[in-house]
């Protein structure tokens, strides 16, 4: 499948992936919290992302460190993003996977990014780094596997 994107500056696939961030039709759900404190920090011509937040206690478990779940939904959510930003229509995760390697306390500052692997007519493959922005570390690394059903993307 060819990029169906237009090619546009880095200033545009900001502002475009910014308006997926504050767009009404993704503020509901578990993903509402999250968005808010997402920001994007850049975006290539492949639609491989980079973005950042600050772990708060809403999103952390008893321990205070970032929840599991929570980086499951990272993963999910900002690997979805580099999807939309290729213009690839609505699809559905098949499968995803988080390797969790060491904690992200609430306060740390963390970095995602995602990385376009593979795309073809009816699948797609995206990988996500989350790191700690100070150090460096990895935190947690995902796989998002995502069946291609069609349509598009109406924000």
């Amino acid at each position: 499948m060819s990029d169906s994107s237009p090619k546009s500056s880095d200033a545009d696939k900001i502002a475009y992936l910014t308006s997926i961030l504050t767009s009404p039709l993704m503020s509901s759900g578990h993903q509402k919290h999250l968005l808010r404190t997402l920001k994007a920090v850049s975006v290539d011509d492949d639609w491989n992302i980079v973005l950042e937040m600050e772990v708060d206690d809403e999103l952390c478990n008893p321990m205070g460190n970032l929840h599991g779940g929570a980086m499951a939904l990272i993963v999910d959510v900002c690997t979805s993003f580099s999807g939309m930003g290729r213009g690839i229509g609505i699809a559905v995760s098949r499968n995803l996977s988080v390797s969790y390697l060491r904690p992200a306390p609430s306060g740390c500052k963390i970095q995602i990014e995602t990385e376009v692997v593979s795309i073809s007519k009816r699948m797609t493959l995206y990988r996500c780094t989350i790191r700690d922005a100070e150090t460096k570390k990895i935190i947690a690394i995902g796989e998002h596997d995502k069946a291609i059903l069609g349509g598009s993307h109406k924000l």
